[in-house]
């Protein structure tokens, strides 16, 4: 067999072994900002979008501004739906906290685009009393129905007629474990817009499932009236007693989005000093203490398989850069064998 031969045998090799490659390979995420409604109103923070081509969830983010998702900063958190060969102008479908949107878009690798997504659906009746003033229409969270009677907590609040409260506003339970701060000049309203006057917190008498990788601290309140929105964000804090705190520990507050939404993890601040947890939030819900367990901190540091395929999962990061490792190291491995394979023919053959 002659050096011409062999090269046509090494080139035909390496053609085919960089389109197996490829096909390996997902494409470039197809990325989304824009605002986000329920029922006609701006979402609240720790809304979860989700983006699912062929029924498969591709990507998802949970909200962090009121109405907004995304942007176009670098930092920014966008919708990252991640898309495969053959998939280009597949229809996305979005849910927002698990209902269906109204809009639709088609799979653009590598664009960044602008949708504003929406949802309209019928509340769950509310259950429970939760205070007076206002309506309970889309409430985030369904109130036990028999109430606990462990702590109650409750304000009325002095509304200016926008709605805006004219002085600040602090609720705690009788132990002082866990409170709620309300600044001066916060709008109180349901998501009607209807104004209002008086606010309750009382000790939660059931909870859901601790989420995976999480431990329940023994400390979460509920608050009422649900469906109660704030603007701008109010404070929630849990304060843990000196015999329990543990240093080192990372302490987080979460807010459960039922009936059918999962735990939402805020952005907490932490302050040793006082073993207070705080966190900001824009609508009530139901809030608890949780801690990440040793199992959860192995998992997030375990090492990734470079050969592995990416798997569509609700645990796709959505940000503003592709996600890091995603380079194509294959093809640029296989396009180097194919020029040396190439310059070497071309050298025999010259030298020839």
């Amino acid at each position: 067999m002659d050096y011409k031969t062999i090269i046509a045998i090494l080139l035909v090799f390496a053609f085919v072994g960089g389109v197996a490659a490829e096909d390996s390979i997902p494409l470039l995420p197809d990325e989304f900002r824009g605002s986000v409604t329920i029922n006609g109103n701006p979402a609240p923070v720790g809304t979860v979008l989700t983006a699912l081509i062929n029924e498969e969830v591709r990507g998802t983010v949970t909200t962090t501004e009121t109405g907004i998702y995304g942007g176009l900063e670098l930092d920014d958190r966008r919708l990252m739906v991640i898309g495969y060969d053959g998939e280009v102008g597949a229809t996305i479908t979005f849910t927002v906290n698990g209902h269906t949107a109204t809009e639709t878009s088609t799979f653009t690798p590598g664009e960044t685009q602008r949708l504003d997504l929406s949802v309209t659906y019928t509340p769950p009746s509310p259950g429970g009393s939760g205070g007076g003033g206002g309506g309970n229409a889309g409430s985030f969270y369904q109130e036990p129905a028999t109430p606990s009677a462990s702590f109650v907590g409750e304000a009325s609040l002095s509304l200016s007629s926008t709605g805006s409260l004219l002085s600040p506003v602090t609720v705690s339970s009788p132990d002082k474990k866990a409170s709620l701060y309300l600044p001066k000049g916060t709008g109180v309203h349901d998501i009607d817009g209807n104004l209002i006057s008086e606010i309750s917190m009382r000790e939660a008498t059931t909870l859901p499932s601790a989420p995976g990788g999480f431990k329940f601290e023994g400390h979460s309140f509920e608050c009422g009236p649900t469906g109660t929105f704030f603007s701008p964000a109010i404070t929630v804090s849990f304060t843990v007693p000196e015999d329990e705190w543990e240093e080192g520990k990372d302490y987080s507050i979460q807010c459960y989005q039922a009936p059918n939404g999962p735990w939402v993890t805020l952005t907490s601040t932490v302050d040793a000093a006082t073993h207070t947890v705080s966190a900001r939030v824009s609508h009530f819900s139901c809030f608890a203490l949780f801690t990440e367990s040793a199992a959860a901190v192995t998992a997030t540091e375990a090492p990734v398989s470079a050969t592995a395929k990416p798997v569509p999962s609700a645990e796709i990061p959505a940000s503003g850069e592709p996600e890091t490792g995603g380079f194509p190291w294959t093809t640029l491995l296989v396009g180097g064998i194919v020029v040396g394979v190439v310059a070497g023919g071309a050298y025999y053959m010259k030298k020839e």
